[in-house]
């Protein structure tokens, strides 16, 4: 792999993402003639009201719209489908996520809250599509982790489009 570099973009000779607050690092020479990325960072919040998931976009350097990123639930909370669609055809592309949750680790519990992420099988180069699966993993066994209410900020993630 390539070096990574820190960049200070607040050069007024720059324009675009490469001008970015979002960029402090910029990865560079990471294959072929990629140059680095472009992001969508944001945050997927429970809501008690409907018993519904929406997305808040953090940061979006890329052309696709934010309200182009969606969220949809595939049995329950626990398994989420986090769509980005576009018009422009993506070839290269990664989902960064991380789970916002309480330590909910109570004496002699052996719960731990953990996230998988992986491409939908239905994914194509305009509408990619994530699946976010939330578990519980008790005596080495993942088990679906659904949960009610509200639950703001619980997912953090990070969509990256490498050029």
């Amino acid at each position: 792999m390539g070096k990574i570099n820190k960049q200070n973009y607040s050069n007024p000779n720059k324009t675009g993402f490469e001008n970015s607050p979002a960029k402090v690092w910029h990865v560079n020479e990471l294959a072929g003639s990629t140059l680095g990325y472009k992001s969508i960072s944001g945050f997927i919040n429970f809501i008690s009201a409907g018993n519904t998931e929406s997305v808040t976009i953090l940061s979006n350097d890329t052309d696709i719209p934010n309200s182009s990123v969606t969220i949809s639930k595939i049995t329950n909370r626990a398994w989420l489908n986090l769509s980005f669609s576009t018009t422009n055809v993506i070839a290269n592309h990664a989902l960064i996520t991380n789970l916002n949750l309480s330590d909910e680790i109570a004496a002699g519990s052996t719960f731990v809250n953990s996230m998988s992420v992986s491409v939908n099988p239905s994914s194509t180069p305009t509408n990619i599509v994530y699946d976010l699966k939330l578990l519980r993993n008790s005596t080495g066994t993942p088990v679906a982790l659904s949960i009610g209410g509200d639950q703001p900020k619980i997912i953090y993630f990070e969509f990256k489009i490498f050029i």
